[in-house]
Protein backbone atom coordinates (compact mmCIF):
# COMPACT_ATOMS: atom_id res chain seq x y z
CA UNK A 1 0.00 0.00 0.00
CA UNK A 2 2.88 2.34 0.88
CA UNK A 3 4.48 1.84 -2.54
CA UNK A 4 1.17 2.54 -4.28
CA UNK A 5 0.93 5.81 -2.37
CA UNK A 6 4.48 6.75 -3.32
CA UNK A 7 3.82 6.17 -7.00
CA UNK A 8 0.68 8.29 -6.78
CA UNK A 9 2.81 11.00 -5.19
CA UNK A 10 5.25 10.77 -8.13
CA UNK A 11 2.33 11.39 -10.50
CA UNK A 12 1.09 14.47 -8.66
CA UNK A 13 4.54 15.82 -7.87
CA UNK A 14 5.79 15.48 -11.45
CA UNK A 15 3.83 18.58 -12.42
CA UNK A 16 6.38 20.67 -10.52
CA UNK A 17 9.48 19.43 -12.36
CA UNK A 18 10.87 20.91 -15.59
CA UNK A 19 11.77 17.88 -17.72
CA UNK A 20 9.33 16.20 -20.10
CA UNK A 21 10.86 12.73 -20.32
CA UNK A 22 10.44 9.24 -18.94
CA UNK A 23 13.72 8.66 -17.14
CA UNK A 24 14.53 4.96 -17.58
CA UNK A 25 17.10 2.27 -18.32
CA UNK A 26 16.76 -0.37 -21.01
CA UNK A 27 16.08 -3.84 -19.61
CA UNK A 28 15.01 -7.22 -20.96
CA UNK A 29 12.16 -7.38 -18.45
CA UNK A 30 9.65 -4.57 -18.75
CA UNK A 31 6.19 -3.60 -17.49
CA UNK A 32 3.30 -4.99 -19.52
CA UNK A 33 1.61 -3.05 -22.29
CA UNK A 34 -1.83 -1.92 -21.19
CA UNK A 35 -4.99 -0.96 -23.09
CA UNK A 36 -8.18 0.79 -22.07
CA UNK A 37 -11.09 -0.60 -24.09
CA UNK A 38 -14.70 0.53 -24.43
CA UNK A 39 -16.88 -1.94 -26.31
CA UNK A 40 -20.29 -3.17 -27.28
CA UNK A 41 -21.09 -6.41 -29.17
CA UNK A 42 -21.03 -4.33 -32.37
CA UNK A 43 -17.92 -2.21 -31.88
CA UNK A 44 -14.85 -1.61 -29.73
CA UNK A 45 -12.18 1.07 -29.37
CA UNK A 46 -8.97 0.94 -27.36
CA UNK A 47 -6.30 3.29 -26.01
CA UNK A 48 -2.75 2.38 -25.02
CA UNK A 49 -1.96 3.19 -21.40
CA UNK A 50 0.65 5.88 -20.71
CA UNK A 51 3.45 4.38 -18.56
CA UNK A 52 4.54 7.05 -16.06
CA UNK A 53 6.49 5.18 -13.36
CA UNK A 54 7.93 1.72 -12.83
CA UNK A 55 10.39 -0.44 -10.92
CA UNK A 56 10.97 -3.58 -12.92
CA UNK A 57 13.68 -6.25 -13.12
CA UNK A 58 16.05 -4.15 -11.03
CA UNK A 59 15.55 -0.99 -13.10
CA UNK A 60 13.24 1.94 -12.75
CA UNK A 61 11.99 5.16 -14.24
CA UNK A 62 9.40 7.86 -13.74
CA UNK A 63 7.90 10.70 -15.72
CA UNK A 64 9.32 14.11 -14.79
CA UNK A 65 7.30 16.42 -17.02
CA UNK A 66 5.95 19.89 -16.32
CA UNK A 67 2.39 18.58 -16.69
CA UNK A 68 0.61 15.28 -16.18
CA UNK A 69 0.68 13.43 -19.56
CA UNK A 70 -2.90 12.15 -19.84
CA UNK A 71 -3.48 10.44 -23.21
CA UNK A 72 -5.97 11.84 -25.69
CA UNK A 73 -9.43 10.68 -24.62
CA UNK A 74 -10.94 7.41 -25.69
CA UNK A 75 -14.52 8.41 -26.62
CA UNK A 76 -17.24 6.05 -25.46
CA UNK A 77 -20.96 5.80 -24.81
CA UNK A 78 -22.35 5.82 -21.27
CA UNK A 79 -23.51 2.20 -21.63
CA UNK A 80 -20.28 0.77 -23.07
CA UNK A 81 -18.43 -1.96 -21.20
CA UNK A 82 -15.05 -0.64 -20.10
CA UNK A 83 -11.97 -2.66 -19.19
CA UNK A 84 -8.20 -2.35 -18.87
CA UNK A 85 -6.07 -5.13 -20.38
CA UNK A 86 -2.65 -6.06 -18.97
CA UNK A 87 -0.49 -7.82 -21.56
CA UNK A 88 1.28 -10.28 -19.28
CA UNK A 89 0.78 -14.00 -18.66
CA UNK A 90 1.33 -13.66 -14.92
CA UNK A 91 -1.52 -11.94 -13.03
CA UNK A 92 -0.91 -8.85 -10.90
CA UNK A 93 -1.33 -8.99 -7.15
CA UNK A 94 -4.93 -8.22 -6.21
CA UNK A 95 -6.93 -7.12 -3.17
CA UNK A 96 -6.91 -9.57 -0.26
CA UNK A 97 -3.50 -11.10 -1.04
CA UNK A 98 -0.65 -10.80 1.47
CA UNK A 99 1.46 -8.20 -0.32
CA UNK A 100 2.75 -4.66 0.30
CA UNK A 101 0.64 -3.31 -2.55
CA UNK A 102 -1.88 -4.49 -5.11
CA UNK A 103 -3.66 -3.53 -8.32
CA UNK A 104 -5.78 -0.42 -7.79
CA UNK A 105 -7.16 2.58 -9.66
CA UNK A 106 -7.99 6.17 -8.87
CA UNK A 107 -10.50 7.86 -11.17
CA UNK A 108 -10.51 11.66 -11.30
CA UNK A 109 -13.16 13.85 -12.96
CA UNK A 110 -11.45 17.24 -12.71
CA UNK A 111 -7.93 18.34 -13.69
CA UNK A 112 -6.35 21.77 -14.07
CA UNK A 113 -4.63 23.15 -17.19
CA UNK A 114 -1.51 21.13 -16.47
CA UNK A 115 -3.47 17.95 -15.95
CA UNK A 116 -3.07 17.85 -12.16
CA UNK A 117 -6.20 16.34 -10.52
CA UNK A 118 -8.42 18.83 -8.70
CA UNK A 119 -10.61 16.29 -6.89
CA UNK A 120 -9.75 13.46 -4.48
CA UNK A 121 -10.83 10.84 -7.00
CA UNK A 122 -12.68 7.55 -6.70
CA UNK A 123 -10.47 4.70 -5.43
CA UNK A 124 -11.19 1.24 -6.86
CA UNK A 125 -9.44 -1.89 -5.60
CA UNK A 126 -9.23 -5.01 -7.73
CA UNK A 127 -9.90 -8.67 -6.99
CA UNK A 128 -9.69 -11.97 -8.85
CA UNK A 129 -12.37 -13.54 -6.62
CA UNK A 130 -15.98 -13.07 -7.83
CA UNK A 131 -17.21 -13.96 -4.33
CA UNK A 132 -15.71 -10.71 -3.05
CA UNK A 133 -17.72 -8.59 -5.51
CA UNK A 134 -20.11 -7.30 -2.86
CA UNK A 135 -18.94 -3.72 -2.94
CA UNK A 136 -18.92 -1.04 -5.60
CA UNK A 137 -15.31 -0.24 -4.66
CA UNK A 138 -14.03 -3.55 -6.09
CA UNK A 139 -13.58 -4.45 -9.77
CA UNK A 140 -12.96 -7.93 -11.16
CA UNK A 141 -9.79 -9.26 -12.83
CA UNK A 142 -10.23 -12.17 -15.28
CA UNK A 143 -8.05 -13.94 -17.87
CA UNK A 144 -8.43 -12.49 -21.36
CA UNK A 145 -6.67 -11.44 -24.54
CA UNK A 146 -6.13 -8.37 -26.69
CA UNK A 147 -5.68 -8.86 -30.43
CA UNK A 148 -4.80 -12.51 -29.82
CA UNK A 149 -2.26 -11.84 -27.05
CA UNK A 150 -3.04 -13.41 -23.65
CA UNK A 151 -3.18 -11.40 -20.47
CA UNK A 152 -5.65 -10.10 -17.89
CA UNK A 153 -8.80 -7.98 -18.18
CA UNK A 154 -9.80 -5.61 -15.41
CA UNK A 155 -13.53 -4.91 -15.71
CA UNK A 156 -14.48 -1.38 -14.67
CA UNK A 157 -17.97 -0.55 -13.48
CA UNK A 158 -18.59 2.85 -11.94
CA UNK A 159 -21.34 5.44 -12.60
CA UNK A 160 -20.37 7.34 -15.76
CA UNK A 161 -22.16 10.50 -16.82
CA UNK A 162 -22.64 11.74 -20.42
CA UNK A 163 -20.50 14.64 -21.63
CA UNK A 164 -17.85 14.07 -18.98
CA UNK A 165 -14.15 13.12 -18.90
CA UNK A 166 -12.58 10.59 -16.54
CA UNK A 167 -8.85 10.48 -15.81
CA UNK A 168 -7.69 7.06 -14.60
CA UNK A 169 -4.46 6.42 -12.71
CA UNK A 170 -3.60 2.71 -12.33
CA UNK A 171 -0.99 1.04 -10.13
CA UNK A 172 -0.06 -2.64 -10.55
CA UNK A 173 2.24 -4.94 -8.59
CA UNK A 174 3.61 -8.28 -9.79
CA UNK A 175 5.34 -10.72 -7.43
CA UNK A 176 7.73 -13.29 -8.93
CA UNK A 177 9.55 -16.16 -7.14
CA UNK A 178 13.18 -15.38 -6.38
CA UNK A 179 16.20 -17.30 -5.12
CA UNK A 180 15.78 -16.13 -1.53
CA UNK A 181 12.66 -13.95 -1.56
CA UNK A 182 9.94 -12.97 -4.03
CA UNK A 183 10.86 -10.20 -6.46
CA UNK A 184 8.23 -7.47 -6.62
CA UNK A 185 7.91 -5.38 -9.78
CA UNK A 186 5.45 -2.51 -10.11
CA UNK A 187 4.29 0.13 -12.57
CA UNK A 188 1.81 2.99 -12.93
CA UNK A 189 -0.17 4.04 -16.03
CA UNK A 190 -2.56 6.80 -17.07
CA UNK A 191 -5.75 6.46 -19.11
CA UNK A 192 -8.33 9.00 -20.28
CA UNK A 193 -11.97 8.18 -21.01
CA UNK A 194 -14.56 10.62 -22.40
CA UNK A 195 -18.27 9.80 -22.36
CA UNK A 196 -20.21 11.10 -25.36
CA UNK A 197 -23.24 13.30 -24.72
Amino acid sequence: MKRAFLLSFVLLGSALTPLGVLASRATAGSPPNTYLTAWTPQDSESQGGKLIAYRWDGHGGHYTGASVPWPKPLVSEAGDSVKIFFEKVEPPVTYGMDAPGYLNLTIFSKVNRRGVPRDRGLRLDCTAEPSEMDTERLCLLTPGEHEGVPGWNLHLDWPREPDKHYYISAFGLWSFPGNEAPQDDDASWLFHLAVRD
